[in-house]
């Protein structure tokens, strides 16, 4: 099939970039879809004759018929739009320059990678035929060994519009220069050189006017370039050989024709059909052909402009630019860190105010957000902030935010955090991180999974008294540590929240933290052998006080205790073989140390700005260590790294749970949260089954359907509390843990990439979808989302099932040599069984049962060969099917499926040893006839009539997801996807042999 092909911009590139695709057969390159300002994009279209044009490049990364993107926009919103496509799966070729920097660079490859995309930087000179020909030239050595590279560009360009202006980031370099500089890596063959020495003049704006650079290469060989934005240079290229020469003459960003030892070839490119905007921009062609070639080659890269290449290319920009002082916004490694703050309170304010103790050339806040604008406002306003915003996500969007800092109450940390990192912002979150260890590794693999900094607060550690203290510690001035002791107690109770259970309240999550990082911070983040702890509690549930005693190895000990009823004394100390260290309160912020008896000071600035807490400005060291790691590339630091953090919270749960203080968040033994996406006779049935289930196990709290009445009347029927008329609704709901897809299977790969886009948990109905490509897709989908799903392969679940899998690893009926099962019911009577559109067939419908349970018995083993035959209907559905599969070792397998008459439908495996029947149904088997021993295993009886034999058997697939959920899998060991994968590629083999093609195989 053609390459389909979206157009992002409309402008001249693009334009050029869509003649030269027109000089190619229609058959093998067509441009369905142009996005941008909606009458640009109209206009585009009219004038390429091309059927979509989009106001917006989301709708062109939403259209489902564009393979591959090319992004045609200026150099600076590269990075913004190539995320864009390749976060919703697109291929991409990219205009020159791929990104502002190396970083940008970097951050585009990690997402191709990431989702497993072709990703190219147009390159295009490379691909000219006259560059083909250098390149056979030099790995022909046909001048010898190189030993030196010229190029010279210069046009005058700063008559154009943008071409002096820095935000739109022109300039000789990345307007000209890159391509004098791929010509050289292209002739060093991607080689790194030793050294590069770059001289420019820059104009007033900042722009690089013009560019002088040479390069040192191993072995004594040499490169020059010039380029310049302001007059007309020769604007060609030379390679000097010991043997000879290659000249390239003008234009040598797109070669025509070539010098090699004095004579010259011609290179010609073909006639545009339309007038072009520069010198043979239809040579674009060979790098559109290059994209094709890639992509039916199952590519991801291109051999001749590889990933490697783009990255050097940007790294040697980046040192360019850095010796001739050209610094873009983007390259902000020397700017502020610019914070904004997320909640208005009386932390946020206090941390603000903290803030300003740092040099603004540091540190500025650009932003606030609060729940309500007006508060936002007037937060903004004592401070001096420019922005105010009346929701987070608002916040979350603000491109000028590097970090946010999370002033929330901690109920609301896991949301707030989640939030702002999957917009990947870094992320300053106050203590305690979350409610439990739950919440914080949620919060932690999110870090990780979108490459963010994250740090929890505790702002003790970075005071300097701290850092006096690990230092004393490390340098054994008080010997071994024997014992370190911290009290906090203060009144807090007049506090509106601090008594509410729903709101975090409590002793230990409010003062307690911050002996027990203390207490962790002096022992280096050991882990204690033992916690005993005590506790008096509100009658609300909320701990009063707590005194807790902990065990670390080699005889060591810790305590603390903490009061939100009464005040303590606030101190800390720490006792070793050779003195004792005391921390005179306060010590959760301390000014004071006495080592052995020695008093010395640690002041902190003063405030422009009264204080709701007490030393609130050393709030600053932490911002300022924020600094630091982000300089540094960090992504935890190192004075609080995660794994202190998840060990804090550890303890915390541990403590809580001996004095008995339990939160909404600790929900490991609530109800799992089911939604059922469609109402149709399979999801009635699912339903069913799952009120067999416990209903402190499993809860259905939504439908959705696509008629409102529909799952109206569902709900209804079922004693579900809401019902949606569509299902982005349930996607959207909040009170929904996992969605079961009961939506027949053409439709399967939109529903599940929608569900799992939202982050929530799938229980597909089998088959998972139409074809092994829409498979991976589900799966990658769910691997990039970080959520569970499973296929619903129900068989597999029933006891029955479960007793096959143990006694074949008995090896009770000896080593298997033959399954064979079958299964045919008249289905030609239901309206979509004969549609091939709506994906009917004996295969996809009964087939599966048969593969999947030979699958199974085989333990997910790959056949060595497969032979099907079948007999379809006019509808071109296949209405029988007789497959043999051979297995390694002279084992065979083989199945029968028909859609047109009943089959037995019954399975058996055959053993060295014996065999083990499944009568019928083998697809939902309640019995089991072992060496001609049969067995029961009844399912139980349902509430509602069922349209389907043994459906209340779908409660042990239900059961599973719940297991896996509990256990924090993302896919069930029993139906892992790697079987779901092996059940696709299977039944696109059996297809490609009879001949069953579906809409959906396009490739």
């Amino acid at each position: 099939m053609a390459t389909r092909w979206g157009i992002c911009g409309a402008g001249k590139i693009s334009d050029d970039f869509t003649v030269a695709l027109k000089t190619r057969p229609t058959e093998d390159h067509q441009v369905v879809a142009v996005a941008c300002k909606l009458e640009d994009a109209q206009e585009f279209s009219r004038k390429h004759n091309i059927s979509q044009a989009y106001g917006s490049y989301e709708e062109l990364a939403r259209d489902p018929d564009v393979d591959v993107v090319y992004v045609g926009v200026i150099h600076p919103y590269h990075l913004k739009a190539c995320k864009l496509f390749i976060n919703a799966k697109k291929n991409v070729l990219c205009e020159k320059s791929l990104a502002m920097n190396t970083k940008e660079v970097k951050e585009i490859l990690d997402s191709a990678k990431k989702n497993n995309v072709f990703l190219m930087e147009a390159a295009w000179t490379r691909f000219f035929q006259a560059s083909v020909q250098i390149r056979n030239l030099l790995s022909w050595e046909y001048i010898g060994e190189v030993k030196m590279v010229r190029a010279d560009y210069g046009v005058p360009l700063l008559h154009m519009s943008r071409s002096d202006q820095k935000d739109r980031c022109e300039g000789a370099l990345l307007g000209l220069g890159i391509c004098c500089l791929q010509f050289i890596s292209m002739v060093y063959n991607g080689e790194k050189p030793e050294s590069i020495q770059a001289s420019g003049t820059c104009l007033e704006t900042g722009v690089d006017e013009t560019l002088a650079v040479i390069l040192g290469y191993s072995k004594n060989r040499m490169a020059m370039f010039t380029c310049s934005a302001g007059v007309e240079l020769h604007s060609d290229a030379l390679i000097v050989g010991t043997k000879g020469t290659i000249q390239v003459l003008s234009p040598m960003w797109c070669p025509t024709s070539l010098v090699v030892n004095r004579k010259e070839t011609q290179q010609l490119v073909p006639e545009p059909s339309l007038s072009l905007n520069f010198t043979y921009s239809t040579g674009k062609r060979c790098e559109i052909e290059e994209v094709r070639q890639c992509l039916l080659k199952g590519r991801k890269e291109s051999p001749d402009t590889p990933q490697a290449y783009t990255l050097l290319l940007a790294e040697m920009g980046d040192e360019i630019c850095q010796q001739v002082g050209g610094v873009y916004s983007q390259d902000c490694q020397n700017m502020a860190t610019r914070w904004g703050i997320c909640g208005a309170g009386k932390i946020s304010h206090d941390f603000t105010v903290a803030l300003k103790t740092l040099p603004a050339e540091d540190h500025q806040v650009v932003a606030v957000a609060a729940r309500k604008l007006e508060d936002a406002h007037e937060f903004s306003r004592k401070h001096n902030i420019s922005k105010a915003y009346g929701s987070y996500e608002e916040l979350a969007r603000d491109p000028d935010i590097d970090v946010v800092y999370v002033g929330v109450i901690h109920p609301y940390h896991l949301k707030a955090c989640k939030l702002f990192i999957n917009a990947k912002k870094n992320v300053l979150c106050e203590k305690p991180l979350a409610m439990n260890t739950k919440e914080v590794k949620e919060i932690l693999d999110s870090a990780k999974k979108n490459d963010v900094f994250l740090m929890e607060a505790v702002w003790t550690r970075f005071f300097p008294a701290s850092v006096e203290i690990r230092k004393l510690l490390a340098e054994g001035e008080i010997g071994e540590v024997k014992m370190a002791r911290a009290d906090f107690g203060a009144p807090l109770f007049h506090v509106p929240r601090s008594d509410q259970k729903d709101l975090g309240g409590g002793a230990l999550l409010g003062l307690g933290i911050s002996c027990l990082q203390f207490i962790s911070m002096v022992y280096n983040g050991e882990k204690p052998e033992s916690i005993q702890a005590s506790g008096i509690c509100l009658e609300a549930g909320v701990d009063e006080s707590v005194a807790v005693i902990l065990q670390y190895s080699k005889n060591r000990m810790a305590m603390f205790t903490c009061s939100a009823g009464v005040h303590l004394h606030g101190e800390a100390f720490i006792a070793g073989t050779k003195g004792i260290i005391e921390v005179l309160s306060p010590m959760w912020c301390p000014i004071a140390l006495v080592v052995n008896e020695k008093v010395t000071q640690y002041p902190v600035p003063e405030p422009h700005l009264p204080l709701n807490f007490t030393y609130s400005t050393g709030m600053r060291y932490e911002a300022e260590e924020v600094r630091q790691c982000l300089l540094k590339g960090l992504k935890e630091s190192p004075v609080t790294p995660h794994a202190y953090t998840l060990l804090l919270a550890e303890m915390e749960d541990e403590i809580r749970q001996q004095v008995e203080v339990g939160y909404s968040q600790d929900c490991q033994n609530m109800a799992t949260r089911w939604g059922i996406c469609s109402a149709g006779k399979i999801s009635h049935d699912f339903t069913v089954a799952l009120k067999t289930l416990p209903a402190e196990d499993h809860q259905v709290v939504a439908a959705a359907a696509r008629k409102l009445e529909d799952a109206q009347e569902f709900a209804r029927k079922h004693n579900i509390s809401k019902a949606y008329g569509s299902y982005e609704e349930l996607a959207r709901d909040p009170d929904v843990d996992v969605v079961f897809i009961g939506v027949i299977h053409p439709y399967h790969l939109k529903a599940c990439k929608l569900f799992i886009n939202a982050k929530k948990n799938v229980l597909c109905e089998k088959p998972l979808a139409m074809n092994t490509k829409e498979v991976k897709e589900i799966l990658d989908s769910a691997k990039k989302n970080d959520v569970f799903l499973m296929e619903g392969v129900w068989t597999r679940f029933f006891p029955a099932s479960v007793q096959i899998g143990k006694l074949l690893a008995q090896e009770y009926i000896g080593e298997v040599k033959m399954v064979r099962a079958d299964f045919g019911v008249p289905l030609f009577h239901m309206p979509r069984s004969d549609q091939k559109d709506l994906g009917g067939g004996a295969l996809l419908d009964l087939g599966i049962y048969c593969l999947q349970f030979i699958s199974m018995v085989y333990k997910g083993e790959k056949p060595e060969s497969i032979q099907a035959s079948r007999v379809c209907l006019e509808t071109g559905v296949d209405e029988t099917l007789a497959v043999i599969l051979k297995y390694s070792k002279n084992r065979m397998a083989m199945f029968t499926c028909f859609a047109g008459v009943q089959l037995h439908n019954d399975a058996i495996i055959v053993g060295t040893k014996g065999k083990i029947q499944v009568p019928s149904p083998m697809w939902c088997p309640t019995s089991l006839i072992v060496n001609k021993k049969e067995t029961q295993y009844p399912v139980p009886e349902p509430y509602l009539p069922l349209n389907f034999a043994n459906s209340t058997g779908k409660r042990y697939e239900a059961e599973e997801v719940r297991q896996c959920l509990l256990k924090g899998l993302k896919e069930s060991p029993v139906m892992p996807h790697a079987d779901s994968l092996l059940l696709a590629e299977m039944e696109d083999e059996i297809r490609r042999q009879v001949g069953g093609v579906y809409s959906q195989d396009c490739q």
